[in-house]
């Protein structure tokens, strides 16, 4: 997810090379996830990154 940014997102997919492979990968986006991203619109990265030492502590 920390590769994901704003121009790999297009309408209804996210159109992502894998770094590996060097193969193009696209995924079909829902309704909720559609609504979810464009909740977001506004910031520089399409979703919000969580610390891992805070996403650790949340798991505890």
């Amino acid at each position: 997810m920390l590769q994901l940014r704003r121009e790999h997102i297009k309408q209804e997919d996210i159109k992502l090379t894998i770094k590996k492979t060097k193969e193009v990968s696209i995924v079909a986006l829902n309704g909720y996830a559609v609504d979810i991203l464009n909740k977001y619109k506004d910031r520089l990265s399409p979703l919000p990154m969580i610390a891992n030492q805070n996403f650790n502590k949340y798991v505890k």
